[in-house]
């Protein structure tokens, strides 16, 4: 089956929130533990300081680190928002390709070059309803939606085909 990729922020983004949610952890747990550590030390300095008659340097500095955590956690939340964008730009070209998916292989043509892959370099995936990610690595997976393919037919039979030869794949609702 032909497949039309066509990627754009939106599917980008989608796809990113899916990742999370399965594989996300250790993202979630950096957004929130670097700025816990940052409040943790600065009260621990704005404490030290408190004892003192006369506030010295460390409760300032106490107040830059919790003012560098709020920047941090915010600065990640909108990073993470845009992420879409981001790559999007990097990829340039190559945000725009056509694939052939057989039972055995990914045939991807790029301007450039054509690459072949078998349904062995994945090994991981994700099914929802309007998109498919497919996992070569831990964090490095290749996106489908829906709009990619000729007819609803052809993303059904596509989303069989991982099932038939992915064992880990996952199905979202």
């Amino acid at each position: 089956m032909e497949v039309k990729v066509r990627l754009n922020e939106q599917i980008i983004n989608q796809s990113l929130q899916l990742h999370y949610r399965y594989f996300g952890s250790s993202h979630k747990r950096r957004l929130l533990l670097v700025p816990v550590i940052l409040i943790a030390v600065s009260l621990y300095l704005m404490y030290t300081e408190m004892k003192k008659p006369v506030l010295g340097t460390n409760f300032y500095l106490g107040i830059l680190y919790i003012v560098f955590a709020v920047a941090y956690y915010f600065y990640m939340l909108y990073r993470m928002k845009n992420l879409g964008k981001t790559l999007l730009k990097s990829l340039g070209e190559n945000g725009n390709f056509d694939m052939e998916i057989t039972d055995s292989t990914i045939i991807t043509k790029l301007a450039s070059s054509t690459t072949s892959s078998d349904w062995t370099v994945f090994k991981n995936a994700i099914i929802s309803t309007d998109i498919v990610l497919l996992y070569q690595q831990n964090n490095t997976f290749s996106m489908f939606e829906k709009s990619f393919f000729n007819s609803e037919a052809d993303f059904s039979s596509f989303k069989n085909i991982i099932t038939q030869q992915i064992s880990n794949a996952i199905q979202h609702s």
